[in-house]
């Protein structure tokens, strides 16, 4: 797989995140063509351009439904195991402020899937996104950007899949200034608030907010 995108890369280096807590990643703005993943024709043009990105162009959505269109933003994730905990990383140039759902499903007969609705803004942003305990194991899950909702020209510039429990351990690395001052950081290192679900540190010590 290409270089993620570097400036994800750093923030997970400074909580300590290793290879083995990846499951996935993809820098669109590296690829110069689309990887042949299936995606709903019916609803958007879906093209890669090298620089840009994944461009999935939402002009005249079928339906008001999340789910249409239905366009893989990463795919083919080897192993998803039951009751897992994963963090979904991504950004994305929105054309307006609204609601897309993001659908972790599997495509080996399993019917696993695990969905999520977030709020995105205008403009290029980046999302973090927990997906907690998978509904059972499987193999060739993909991770589908669902935005019916909002009409227009999506841009995805990157994403990466984490496994919460695959050895992600920011915990020594953490700034001491930061680590006991009783603020709560996500694993990616961003600040968080009390209202937050998911796996956090809190004064050196990792735990799940539920």
């Amino acid at each position: 797989m290409k270089k993620f995108f570097t400036l994800v890369a750093m923030a997970m280096m400074a909580v300590g995140a290793n290879a083995q807590a990846v499951v996935a990643e993809i820098d669109w703005t590296q690829e110069s063509e689309w990887n042949g993943m299936w995606y709903s024709t019916d609803y958007a043009a879906v093209s890669v351009e090298q620089g840009t990105g994944l461009i999935i162009d939402c002009s005249s959505p079928g339906t008001t439904n999340y789910w249409e269109p239905q366009v893989p933003m990463i795919g083919h994730i080897a192993e998803i195991t039951e009751g897992g905990q994963y963090q979904v990383i991504f950004a994305v140039d929105a054309p307006a402020a609204g609601e897309i759902r993001l659908d972790f499903c599997s495509w080996d007969g399993s019917a696993a899937t695990h969905a999520k609705v977030i709020n995105v803004e205008a403009g290029l942003h980046e999302y973090t996104v927990d997906f907690e305990d998978y509904p059972t194991e499987c193999t060739d899950a993909m991770i589908f950007y669902q935005c019916g909702k909002i009409p227009g020209r999506h841009i995805v510039k990157y994403v990466k899949v984490l496994d919460l429990e695959g050895g992600t351990d920011g915990i020594e690395t953490v700034k001491a200034s930061k680590a006991f001052d009783g603020a709560i950081y996500n694993l990616a290192g961003q600040k968080v608030n009390a209202n937050y679900k998911g796996v956090v540190i809190q004064n050196g010590k990792k735990f799940i907010q539920k």
